[in-house]
């Protein structure tokens, strides 16, 4: 392994990470895992060893001395491997991590041309996330913006108004974009966690469909149709890069206020029980995960006390001492298809300013 073939990721240096894609042309072509993570790309350093590495290619799982769970897990201490997951219309994928307990994690995955868009997602940001969390920061799913110093956080479900309005407050509002899927939370601040907006009919802002090129179009009206014609079995995101569109983004704030987005018929607004939105974080951020929490248990299985096993007991714990006494916390309830005066009223409660 040397420079020309890993790239390396520093996440606010509290942890880096390489990746390493030995797959074929023709699979990077058509999905660049990579991409994901390029706001974090530094330059790599061979002399310094990453907290984590990633390689995405086949490879020969180490079942020497592993107890086997279920047919699809091999456990033994600092080693879990998962022998393989399948998706919607044949997406397919297996991982294997070590370093579990100490040192470098490295992280193997193997996936055919259709799992390849689910394994950042489903693998590669839950042991970012793990990463994070044995450092004391709380990994938000969550959008946020932020000005005058001060950061704004949405967090919802996927389709709960995250991206809407945290793009409503930078192109209409002109605050600073701080990330709209995941944001970090570590001692009162808040830190832009940016990654490529995933754009759909429900949140595709007019100033990003008037910046994309025909291809991007294109690729995006296909995409809806087949949503249409699998009656909404098949969903598939438009990825596009927000400092294409948003400059003015923002590496770090004061976390002012956060509001936890929940949908139902109409718009309300009411503040927040601390320890009923630390409860609400958690198990949305189970579901974001929702593989990885099974990962977890099954490695739980041997190792009861491990750092991966106890996971979502900390994960509570690490987000109450990273959340200041004196931010505002509330819950902004909107309809599932969020209205432009709904928007208005969110932003007003969520920020204090008006789209």
């Amino acid at each position: 392994m040397t420079s020309s073939t890993m790239s390396r990721y520093d996440i606010h240096c509290f942890c880096t990470f390489d990746i390493l894609d030995r797959s074929g042309g023709l699979s990077k072509a058509l999905v660049d895992v990579q991409r994901r993570y390029h706001c974090f790309r530094v330059e790599h350093d061979p002399a310094m060893l990453p907290d984590m590495r990633v390689i995405i290619g086949g490879f020969e799982p180490d079942l020497t001395g592993c107890t086997r769970l279920d047919d699809v897990w091999w456990v033994k201490q600092g080693y879990l491997c998962h022998s393989g997951e399948q998706y919607k219309l044949g997406a397919r994928w297996a991982f294997d991590v070590s370093g579990l307990d100490g040192g470098m994690i490295e992280v193997r995955i193997a996936a055919n041309w259709l799992g390849r868009p689910f394994i950042t997602g489903k693998i590669m940001d839950a042991f970012i996330f793990y990463l994070l969390q044995q450092r004391g920061c709380s990994l938000l799913h969550a959008s946020a913006v932020a000005g005058d110093g001060e950061a704004f956080v949405f967090a919802a479900r996927g389709g709960g108004g995250k991206t809407t309005l945290a793009l409503a407050a930078a192109f209409q509002n002109g605050m600073a974009f701080m990330g709209d899927n995941f944001v970090i939370l570590k001692d009162g601040i808040v830190y832009s966690y940016l990654s490529d907006l995933n754009m759909f009919g429900y949140n595709l802002h007019p100033r990003v469909w008037e910046n994309l090129t025909a291809f991007e179009r294109t690729r995006f009206r296909l995409w809806a149709l087949v949503h249409r014609l699998t009656l909404g079995y098949i969903k598939v995101f438009s990825a596009v890069s927000p400092l294409r569109f948003l400059p003015w983004a923002c590496d770090s704030a004061q976390l002012k206020k956060l509001n936890l987005m929940r949908t139902s018929d109409g718009y309300s607004c009411a503040p927040l029980l601390r320890e009923d939105l630390i409860s609400c974080m958690t198990s949305n951020m189970k579901l974001e995960f929702f593989s990885f929490v099974r990962h977890a248990a099954a490695y739980a299985c041997r190792f009861p006390e491990s750092a991966l096993a106890t996971l979502w007991e900390t994960y509570p714990q690490t987000l109450a001492a990273n959340l200041p006494e004196e931010a505002a916390l509330q819950a902004i309830t909107v309809p599932e298809r969020i209205t432009d005066e709904v928007k208005v009223q969110a932003l007003a409660a969520g920020t204090g300013e008006a789209a």
